[in-house]
């Protein structure tokens, strides 16, 4: 593979992780707004629920594109230009599937607790003032602040040029901004909680 085959497969895979993370920061942004007017309305009906399994399969799709475009320029790399591995792979990379990594392990637990619960509760009248919706709570806004964080932290990794941070300095704001978003998470579902129980 000559060196322009390679940058020209570079591109492609530039362009495809553009892609993938246009698609999770789009879906989960409407899955958020989903989300918030349920609060507002002080319920969730099944029509909902179906609009957030849609915005959780486009998640997925997003991520399988940044998953197999991440590990591809691996390939693309080692045979066609193994001197320049350390483009594909500098630490701005692995943060990046580092995130991804987080983003699925959010999506599973999102796959068979979150979406169940938001199932079984429109089933049940949709109201957030019952039981159910209190016993999940923490869980669907712990849960939505790390994949809204995280898919908004790769795309601002995607259009920072220069990236002057080892992995492990970017592994620690990462984990700091994360504990911060579910610690602000959880303050909002306390209030809202509050809320719910004085209507």
């Amino acid at each position: 593979m000559c060196y322009n085959s390679t940058m020209n497969w570079y591109f492609i895979l530039v362009v495809l992780h553009i892609v993938g993370t246009a698609l999770g920061v789009g879906a989960v942004t409407v899955g958020e707004a989903l989300f918030f007017r349920a609060l507002k309305n002080k319920r969730i009906d099944e029509s909902m629920v179906e609009t957030l399994k849609t915005v959780s399969q486009i998640v997925w799709v997003g991520l399988s594109v940044l998953f197999f475009s991440g590990a591809f320029f691996f390939v693309v790399y080692r045979l066609g230009a193994p001197e320049r591995l350390d483009l594909a792979f500098s630490s701005k990379f692995w943060i990046k599937m580092l995130i991804v990594g987080v983003l699925s392990a959010n999506g599973v637990f999102m796959h068979f607790k979150t979406i169940p619960a938001l199932e079984r509760l429109a089933r049940e009248g949709g109201k957030l003032s019952s039981p159910l919706f209190q016993k999940y709570a923490w869980q669907f806004f712990a849960s939505g602040a790390i994949s809204f964080t995280s898919w908004y932290g790769a795309l601002a990794l995607g259009a920072a040029r220069n990236f002057p941070l080892t992995f492990w300095q970017a592994l620690v704001v990462y984990i700091l901004i994360l504990a911060f978003a579910i610690g602000v998470s959880q303050m909002i579902c306390r209030r809202v909680l509050d809320s719910l129980s004085r209507s």
